[in-house]
């Protein structure tokens, strides 16, 4: 028997009539789940509710090269649990894949709250698609060793400073192709 997924504004509804959670944070876990209610229901209870905050302040503090705010951010992020971190990790690649989407042309397929939406025009002003694929591998790289259990303070940093070297300094990581340089 097929079980088709269910739309997002299906699992935002359900999240705020039956879970009372708030709107904002129904539609980005909604989001997240992608039509899975019971990813949904997982993320709901294990959810920080600020990924958007965290992981745009994440950006700008790389693009800025603000070193002290990078560790602060390690530390804070290393203390968020295994979950949290992946949950985290998955948001901001999502949220890249929508900046993506924007310099490809395809901003009609960007379905995001108006405050996402406004960041990530915003951003895909100063990034290529080049840039915004090497930040997508790093995230999903990210994601891969916190799976394994790597150290997460130490983890976080080494993606600011990646992040630092493909935004401010605008270095690709070697031994990569990217076909949009």
């Amino acid at each position: 028997m097929k079980i088709n997924r269910l739309s997002d504004e299906e699992v935002k509804h359900h999240l705020v009539d039956q879970m009372q959670v708030p709107e904002l944070q129904a539609s980005r876990i909604a989001y997240l789940s992608e039509g899975n209610i019971q990813m949904a229901l997982q993320l709901s209870k294990e959810d920080n509710g600020n990924a958007f905050g965290d992981f745009t302040a994440w950006l700008r503090n790389s693009f800025a090269n603000n070193m002290i705010a990078l560790i602060d951010f390690s530390d804070a992020a290393a203390k968020w649990g295994r979950e949290n971190q992946k949950n985290f990790l998955r948001y901001g690649t999502k949220l890249l894949r929508e900046v993506m989407m924007e310099l490809s042309g395809a901003d009609n397929l960007i379905h995001l709250p108006p405050n996402e939406k406004e960041f990530v025009v915003k951003f895909s002003k100063s990034a290529t698609l080049a840039q915004t694929e090497a930040l997508i591998n790093e995230v999903e790289k990210a994601h891969y060793h916190i799976e394994r259990n790597a150290n997460a303070k130490i983890l976080f940093l080494d993606v600011s400073l990646q992040f630092t070297r493909i935004l401010k300094f605008k270095t690709l990581p070697k031994g990569t192709h990217y076909i949009y340089q």
